[in-house]
Order: structure tokens, then sequence, then C-alpha cells
């Protein structure tokens, strides 16, 4: 009888790809049950390709430190209708935490 080497379960994740609108173009990809894994591609073909190769990185360090695989999501795609809202004026302060021995003397306003 042959030997054979034993067979790794194949994992499967929904991917999202989206065109890219920038002077470049290609297909943005990413992966929602992976946060943080994304690719792209040229061409449709070659996106997928990346991001298989992300997806295998992402779950073999998952592997390696022990962690378990997150289940595949289904995104829900919907599109909305809004209308433009005025931009609000921003209210911000800043608040700084100095050493009054690092700050030289007069150089603070009042």
């Amino acid at each position: 009888m042959h030997w054979q080497r034993p067979r790794r379960a194949r994992l499967r994740y929904t991917i999202v790809l989206e065109p890219e609108e920038d002077e470049v173009g290609g297909y943005a990809v990413s992966v929602p049950a992976l946060p943080g894994c994304f690719s792209q591609g040229r061409t449709v073909d070659e996106a997928l390709a990346h991001i298989r190769e992300a997806i295998a990185l992402h779950v073999g360090a998952l592997r390696r430190d022990g962690e378990r695989f997150p289940p595949d999501v289904t995104p829900i795609v919907a599109a909305v209708e809004v209308e433009p809202a005025e931009p609000q004026p921003v209210d911000a302060t800043l608040f700084v935490d100095l050493d009054a021995d690092e700050v030289p003397a007069g150089s603070l306003p009042g």
C-alpha cells in the first residue's frame, strides 16, 4: 500500500471584492470573518489569488498561536438613501500634560 499524506481540512470564507476608483484601478478584497485580512489585485483573478494567500497566512498565524479559526460570516449588503448634511463646526479643546520643570520660563502665554 502506498503512503499518502493526510489531507488538511479546507476552510471556506466569504470575501468582499470592491473595484478601486483611483487612477490605478484594480480591486480591493477583504474577509469579514477575519478582521485585518485584506489584499488587492489589478484584476479579479489576481485579487482572488492574493486574498487566498492572505487568508492562508492569517489562519496559519491563528493555528501557530493556538487560536480557533473564526466561523465564516455572511455580510449583509444594502443600499440606503441619504441627504447630505451641512458640516457642523467642531469645538475642540486640546489638553497637554506638561511637566513644569521641562517648560522654559516665559514660553507659555498668560
